[in-house]
């Protein structure tokens, strides 16, 4: 009779006792998500089309440096603020948190707008 017991591969367990292959053994792997925020000033901006540009280099430029996934995401009527998150996955926790210091550190660099806040979070999986 097969019986389901959570949080194992059934499927395995099936195959087993059907005179199947051998149970295969299952690691766990550890999985590191880093979420960052960073919330601009933009000077001498007039109007949404002027931040838009500057919000669309910020985000090319991380994008392409660092194979992040990046997107505005608040104050989008607010023309002279921008928030934009970023997301890095990994397997090394110390890693994940270089990869966002350096992308905080890129993003003031650039000058584009000034910085004024940023958070950072670390999520093991």
């Amino acid at each position: 009779m097969f019986v389901a017991t959570p949080g194992r591969n059934n499927r395995d367990d099936a195959a087993g006792a059907a005179g199947g292959a051998e149970e295969t053994q299952h690691t766990a792997i550890d999985m590191v998500v880093g979420i960052g925020i960073i919330i601009f000033r933009i000077h001498d901006c007039r109007s949404l089309k002027g931040k838009r540009k500057v919000v669309k280099s910020i985000i090319a430029r991380i994008r392409n440096q660092f194979n992040a996934s990046v997107a505005e995401i608040g104050a989008n009527d607010v023309y002279h603020q921008a928030e934009i998150g970023i997301s890095v996955v990994g397997n090394d926790r110390q890693m994940i948190n270089s990869k966002l210091d350096k992308i905080f550190n890129m993003a003031d660099a650039l000058g584009l707008a000034e910085m004024i806040d940023t958070e950072l979070e670390i999520i093991n999986i």
